[in-house]
């Protein structure tokens, strides 16, 4: 019985490894490495207009398709646009039987993207990209390759292991890249591209952005599908890092944004001159006024509508030595316009001014990415509201400052400092309109008037100082006809020139008002002072009030 039970099992076994050999030699028979690269191969190159070769693929019904060493050549064919080490392929087994590849599941290992541009502003891609236009206009046919077997595809899942991307500029203006990432996407598409399906993730193991002599390396994950991308991304740079979170819906006909930005500290400084340290050569535009970017946009070419918002905050920020503090803002951009409405941030300390206090205000502006240089279409189109409030200010350093002690011989107006202040400004035609007060039990300080974009001042400030400053000034014989009523002593000044290079000088308006109230007040007091004496003639009067 055992021997009987024994045979049984043999026969069951022979006839089962018999039909994986003749099912195998079938399989190999039929997707034989020759005929599987003659239906890959003219897919590739149809597609691209580049020349296209893969190493060897190996065949098993267990493992699938091993498709080994893919590579894409650039337009000149020495090196590799594209590549893979390995490219697995898993198929259905029953539609083989009647000669149908339906592929199931796509593992593709090591690929690798390098894009170029090289001095004349030209892409390496700019070929493959013409090819298809070209090939979707005259409806070129199918390549005869892909007429010797049935193909569809409807892959529950691709997966995409240590992807790499590379990125250089030839011209120097736009940053270096390098990336690094897996991916696992489950797509169905059957043998119509119109009925593509797909949903993913992508794990972003890093990515490289040079700038200059600034760097970044941004990791996170990415989540998609046709609709909508939900990504969590955080970038370092340097020491500083920022987490930037949202989401991207309909984004392959209307992108409607939504990002977020947290960064516990941050270096403005250093975000300016990533923006600033390759900035592309401007084109001269022709006679038309038109540059030959917008003659070669057909007329018709719709621009993609992008919608945007999100919120944006800050712990610590640091600029040009000063510190700020809960630096907060929301911001909506639609129709080429962005609102920042509210923005708030609270002052700290400065390597030439310690201020404590807080600025709120909206700013608008506006961006076209067709337009131009982003910083100078936002510096033209810049405008807003700003109120700041101090509860503190000490100026350490400033040229302003030791410019108005040079004029008023007060070395106390050098480094000035305040208990109060408040100012309101008004941003609009690249310059700043000023009007503030600021106050100290010594000092009291009323500004006002224009900074421009590029530091050039038009203000006024009348700067009233206690009897003791006054008493110290180069100008004493004159102090007691700009007296106050309060006994302070005001003293108008016109400021000009640029922060850097201030120019002072009297109000000369307001002096000669401030003048001659203080001499009529003088002359009547002397008058009445003297009314019963005949000794006083007018000519000594004036002599004795201005000390000549």
């Amino acid at each position: 019985m055992m021997k009987k039970l024994l045979v049984i099992v043999g026969i069951i076994i022979g006839l089962i490894v018999a039909a994986i050999a003749g099912l195998t030699f079938y399989v190999k028979s039929y997707l034989q490495s020759d005929k599987l690269k003659s239906l890959i191969l003219p897919r590739i190159e149809q597609a691209t207009g580049r020349k296209a070769s893969i190493d060897s693929i190996d065949v098993s019904i267990f493992s699938g398709i091993s498709v080994q060493g893919i590579h894409l050549k650039e337009k000149d064919g020495a090196r590799d646009f594209v590549s893979a080490n390995k490219f697995v392929l898993k198929y259905e087994l029953m539609p083989i039987l009647s000669k149908q590849l339906i592929i199931s599941s796509i593992n593709v290992i090591d690929p690798a993207v390098n894009v170029s541009r090289d001095t004349s502003g030209k892409f390496n891609y700019e070929d493959i990209v013409d090819h298809i236009k070209q090939g979707q206009k005259s409806g070129e046919p199918k390549s005869e390759g892909s007429a010797g077997m049935p193909f569809s595809v409807v892959a529950d899942k691709i997966g995409i292991t240590n992807a790499k991307v590379d990125f250089t500029d030839a011209k120097k203006e736009l940053p270096n890249v390098s990336a690094a990432s897996d991916a696992e996407l489950r797509v169905s598409s059957g043998t119509q591209p119109n009925a593509l399906k797909f949903s993913g993730k992508a794990n972003v193991k890093s990515l490289d952005v040079t700038m200059g002599s600034v760097g970044t390396r941004t990791t996170g994950v990415i989540d998609f599908d046709p609709e909508t991308i939900n990504y969590s991304l955080n970038t370092v740079i340097g020491t500083e890092s920022i987490d930037a979170k949202g989401t991207v819906k309909d984004y392959l006909k209307a992108p409607d944004v939504r990002l977020d930005l947290y960064s516990k500290k941050l270096d403005l400084m250093k975000l300016m001159a990533m923006s600033s340290a390759a900035k592309p050569e401007e084109k001269k535009a022709a006679k038309t006024g038109k540059s030959d970017a917008d003659k070669a946009k057909p007329a018709d070419e719709k621009k993609m509508d992008i919608k945007a918002a999100g919120e944006i905050k800050v712990d610590t920020a640091t600029y040009e030595g000063y510190t700020m503090s809960n630096f907060a803002m929301k911001y909506r951009y639609g129709n080429g316009v962005a609102n920042i409405d509210p923005m708030t941030v609270n002052f700290a300390s400065g390597q030439k001014m310690d201020l404590a206090g807080v600025m709120k205000g909206v700013l608008v502006f506006h961006y076209l990415p067709d337009k131009g240089e982003a910083s100078d279409q936002i510096k033209r189109t810049l405008a807003g509201k700003m109120t700041v409030d101090l509860t503190k200010m000490q100026v350490k350093e400033s040229k302003i400052s030791d410019a108005v002690a040079m004029f008023t011989g007060l070395d106390d107006l050098k480094h000035p400092s305040f208990d109060k202040g408040h100012f309101d400004l008004n941003i609009k035609d690249q310059k700043t309109l000023i009007s503030g007060q600021m106050s100290s039990p010594r000092i009291k300080v009323v500004p006002s008037g224009t900074v421009t974009f590029t530091k050039a001042l038009d203000m006024l400030a009348d700067i009233e100082v206690s009897p003791e400053l006054a008493s110290k000034m180069r100008v004493a014989r004159f102090t007691s006809f700009m007296e106050s009523k309060d006994g302070w002593t005001l003293i108008p000044l016109k400021i000009t020139g640029t922060s850097d290079k201030p120019s002072v000088g009297p109000n000369q308006a307001a002096l000669k008002k401030q003048l001659q109230k203080g001499i009529q007040g003088e002359i009547e007091k002397r008058l009445f002072k003297g009314g019963s004496q005949q000794g006083d003639k007018t000519q000594n009067l004036l002599k004795g009030i201005l000390g000549k």
